[in-house]
């Protein structure tokens, strides 16, 4: 097996099986993707209207534990899913029908100092307008961990992206390249 041909194999396995974001739809709207990279790691993210609590737990758990991390999430969803008629508020499932909308990575439960009342902290994308940055992402805090959302305000719910079984492909590939190093031997 020549060189070239081991190289441009492995380039091809390489390529085939790269991950790309999958967004998951319902009709026409957004419920979530899978296959999101948030700083090398991939998450799978669902957009959900419901209380933190319902959501997260009693005593919530969160995949972001810190504000950069959450809005490293945020980041995420503006570059990676909500893009071409997603980038569209009324296209996201929970704010339909809605001029905006804001969906919330929450990282923390905090204690509001005057009135002793659970805050959930988030990182926001606020989808005001059509073009989404970076300045999109602010801070938000809500006063009641059972408050369900409005139609314009809805969950970011991410979790580790399972992995996924090798491809035929890749298979085929790696068993061909074992075959072509036994031959040279």
């Amino acid at each position: 097996m020549s060189r070239n041909l081991l190289v441009a194999l492995l380039l091809f396995l390489t390529t085939h099986n790269a991950a790309s974001t999958v967004l998951e739809t319902t009709g026409s709207f957004l419920t979530g993707a899978t296959e999101v990279n948030v700083g090398g790691v991939m998450y799978d993210v669902s957009f959900i209207n419901d209380s933190a609590t319902n959501i997260f737990g009693a005593i919530p758990v969160f995949d972001a534990v810190t504000k950069i991390e959450a809005d490293n999430f945020s980041l995420a969803l503006i570059e990676q899913v909500l893009i071409g008629s997603y980038s569209i508020p009324s296209n996201i499932f929970g704010c339909e029908g809605s001029y905006d909308c804001h969906i919330n990575t929450p990282y923390g439960v905090d204690k509001d100092a005057g009135s002793g009342i659970d805050l959930i902290l988030a990182s926001q994308v606020d989808m005001g307008g059509y073009s989404l940055d970076s300045n999109d992402v602010q801070d938000a805090a809500w006063e009641r961990i059972n408050w369900v959302p409005g139609g314009q305000t809805v969950y970011a719910d991410w979790r580790v992206a399972t992995v996924p079984e090798p491809t035929t492909f890749t298979l085929l590939g790696l068993g061909l390249l074992g075959l072509g190093f036994t031959r040279r031997k």
